[in-house]
């Protein structure tokens, strides 16, 4: 072998071993961008989920402020609608004092009470109804009828030893109700 053969000799094998590292060179080089690619797509999903889940819970967070403004509301016409109710009974609770129905529950209601009366009593009531108290009281030896002007409709009773008050006026009654009448008034609204 000549030095012509071995410079051509030694030639391609350099331009193969040129050809060889080009060609690792760009596989390496393609390598790096796919998986530069890859990071960016991670990375981009990464953003675009956090994104995701900080919006969600943006909108959970105004789905709960917009439900809770509602019941809000809800509630307050609820309780508007009970003020209207209450203060319309109350309203006509001057007048049942006429009203035979009225002065018959009355006079059962006393006898109930009285019966249980642990010692003697004494029922108030407002001039207006003293004669129908007074009718039930005189069968009993141990209670007594007082009238008191400006008393709401209805009776009140006190032990004269101290030992019982029952306070039996419609507006007390009333109150005892109200929050059955708002309960059922809000139980209407959601069946």
């Amino acid at each position: 072998m000549g030095l012509a053969e071995l410079i051509s000799r030694l030639e391609r094998e350099a331009e193969a071993r040129v050809v060889r590292m080009r060609a690792e060179a760009d596989a390496q080089i393609e390598a790096i961008r796919s998986a530069a690619a890859l990071d960016v797509q991670r990375e981009r999903e990464s953003i675009l989920a956090s994104r995701a889940t900080a919006r969600r819970a943006q909108l959970e967070l105004e789905l709960a402020q917009a439900r809770q403004r509602a019941r809000h509301d809800e509630l307050t016409a609820e309780h508007a609608l009970v003020d209207r109710v209450l203060g319309r009974v109350r309203e006509l609770l001057d007048g049942v004092d006429a009203d035979p129905g009225y002065l018959a529950e009355l006079a059962a209601r006393l006898e109930d009470i009285l019966r249980f009366a642990p010692a003697e009593v004494v029922v108030r009531c407002r001039p207006s109804l003293a004669r129908a108290v007074r009718d039930v009281v005189g069968r009993h030896s141990s209670a007594s009828c007082e009238e008191v002007d400006g008393m709401p409709v209805g009776i009140s009773l006190v032990a004269r030893d101290g030992s019982m008050e029952v306070d039996d006026t419609l507006p007390t009654r009333l109150t005892r109700y109200e929050a059955l009448l708002a309960a059922t008034i809000a139980g209407k609204r959601r069946s």
